[in-house]
C-alpha cells in the first residue's frame, strides 16, 4: 500500500439532492487520516477523522443487526410499556392512544 501523502480528490458519479438542489459530491482524502465532503460548486465542506467514520460503520452495522434479531420491535414496546408507568396517570391514556396508532 502507498502511503497517503498528498491529498487525494474525487468526484462522485451520482448526484445528490432533488431538483434545482442536485449536485455530485467532491470527496477528498487528507493527509492525517482525514475525509472532506463537500458539494461540487460549493466552498462549505465537512471533515472527520476517517477512524471516527470507520466506528460509526461499525456501530449502524451492529445496531442494524441487534434491530433484526429482536423479534420485529418486542423491545420498542417494552421501552414504550415502562415508559407510561412513570407517566400521572392523567397522561399514561393518550400515551397509550398514541402508540397503537
Amino acid at each position: 500500500m502507498t502511503p497517503l501523502h498528498k491529498t487525494v480528490r474525487r468526484v462522485t458519479i451520482d448526484e445528490y439532492g432533488y431538483g434545482r438542489n442536485r449536485r455530485k459530491l467532491v470527496v477528498a482524502l487528507e493527509k492525517g487520516d482525514l475525509i472532506t465532503l463537500r458539494e461540487h460548486g460549493c466552498r462549505t465542506r465537512h471533515t472527520a477523522r476517517l477512524w471516527d467514520i470507520y466506528w460509526w460503520m461499525l456501530r449502524c452495522e451492529a445496531d442494524k443487526s441487534a434491530w433484526k434479531n429482536s423479534a420485529s420491535g418486542s423491545t420498542i414496546r417494552r421501552r414504550d410499556d415502562a415508559h407510561s408507568q412513570n407517566v400521572p396517570s392523567r397522561f399514561a391514556k393518550n400515551i397509550c392512544d398514541l402508540s397503537t396508532q
